[in-house]
């Protein structure tokens, strides 16, 4: 059910050099909506762009400030699986918000569920929500894989840290990941097999016409894409 609320700021807390996160709290009467581990509030990662009128905007605010929104717009609803499946999840720099959202529901309520998650970044400290996933991997254990990579100049340079890949998610990568899985497993109870968020050119790259997915027998049918 859409939702128009006059929401107040609570707290904004820089995450790295360019992204905050926000906490806002929600009107007394409104529960159908909130932070499972904050009930009452709504939090969002915000990435601020040069010349962005709306992450600039939202970067302004401080505690006590107000903000009208509407929300929220469903795109997916998780059935939970009657037998052991695995899902890719692919996420390019600040796609990572919608991803990490759903992997943490999934892994709270499924506990046939393995996700492989494939996250590219520009720079190593572009890695946002490091802590949370570290906290989510603990918990889920083998349910949850995890491999960074990261494409700029560290890259060109030779830098990444050890435990990041350097370079893009290729389509050497995600068969690596693939034939791990095995085809049988592959794929939620609806039939999808990658959850995608990232840039329009990665995307473009991975999920288009003539993109890594097809040349990967994925069809868009079993691609979602946020």
């Amino acid at each position: 059910m859409l939702f128009s609320k006059q929401l107040e700021v609570t707290s904004s807390e820089a995450v790295n050099h360019d992204t905050r996160l926000i906490t806002f709290s929600l009107p007394a009467n409104e529960i159908s909506v909130h932070n499972l581990e904050k009930p009452g509030t709504i939090q969002i990662l915000v990435k601020k762009y040069p010349g962005g009128r709306a992450s600039g905007h939202l970067h302004s605010l401080s505690p006590g400030d107000e903000l009208t929104v509407r929300g929220p717009l469903p795109t997916y609803e998780w059935k939970t699986s009657t037998v052991e499946r695995d899902v890719v999840f692919i996420a390019g720099g600040a796609g990572i918000t919608p991803i990490y959202s759903l992997a943490r529901g999934v892994l709270q309520e499924d506990g046939r569920i393995k996700i492989h998650l494939l996250w590219g970044v520009n720079s190593s400290k572009d890695i946002l929500l490091d802590k949370q996933l570290t906290e989510l991997k603990a918990h889920a254990g083998d349910g949850l894989q995890i491999t960074y990579f990261v494409s700029g100049d560290e890259a060109k340079a030779g830098s990444v840290p050890a435990e990041f890949k350097p370079g893009r998610i290729t389509e050497a990568a995600l068969s690596q990941v693939l034939q791990s899985i095995g085809k049988e497993k592959l794929g939620d109870e609806k039939g999808t097999k990658v959850f995608l968020c990232g840039p329009p050119a990665m995307e473009e790259a991975l999920a288009g016409k003539n993109g890594v997915f097809t040349q990967l027998g994925i069809t868009k049918k079993a691609i979602h894409r946020f």
